[in-house]
């Protein structure tokens, strides 16, 4: 102890080592999210089901690539923030930004990326400020901060995703909801 004045986990882990400790906090995002964004309704977006972000292995892998085939998933892979313009590296932030606004329904998988924990991503306020519905996780720590059911879908596993994201997209009245809901909720807690 004594080495830092103030300690911040990010991807929203609450049970982490200096939980409830004075000067630590869990953020859960630290990009600034673009303001001149236009937020069209679902209905006027070309992506139905889609997922950004690192696939890597494992349980988020299997979850990917079965719904690749079962409910139509779209994927682009982020690449690495560091390398910006670089091979291998992220289309600049607001690029990624507009890409997220065309999506109607975004899944988030909630694993670390050791996948030895659950946890809030990032993704899930991105998704929230891209007016998207997002498909989370039953067991992500996203339901201490929003109310599943009311601002996002939840989801056990492939095949309960698929059967979600299939009967939202036939029913984007209460997609878009949902996705409403997510969006004013982000934009009133969590903006800078």
């Amino acid at each position: 102890g004594g080495c830092f004045d103030s300690m911040v986990t990010i991807d929203g882990v609450l049970d982490w080592p200096l939980k409830d400790k004075k000067g630590c906090w869990v953020g859960l995002n630290p990009w600034p999210w673009p303001k001149d964004l236009e937020i069209k309704p679902l209905a006027d977006r070309p992506v139905p089901f889609a997922f950004h972000g690192a696939i890597g292995g494992g349980n988020r892998e299997a979850l990917v690539n079965q719904l690749r085939l079962s409910a139509g998933l779209q994927v682009t892979a982020r690449g690495c923030v560091s390398k910006v313009g670089q091979p291998g590296g992220a289309i600049p932030y607001g690029d990624y930004c507009r890409k997220l606004t065309d999506i109607r329904i975004g899944l988030n998988c909630a694993w670390s990326g050791t996948e030895k924990c659950l946890h809030v991503k990032g993704r899930v306020l991105e998704y929230g400020f891209a007016g998207c519905c997002l498909l989370e996780n039953s067991e992500s720590w996203a339901k201490e901060w929003f109310s599943a059911g009311d601002d996002y879908i939840e989801y056990d596993d492939a095949e309960d995703a698929a059967q979600q994201v299939n009967w939202y997209l036939s029913h984007l009245d209460h997609a878009q909801e949902i996705a409403d809901n997510l969006r004013r909720k982000v934009n009133e807690k969590y903006s800078a």
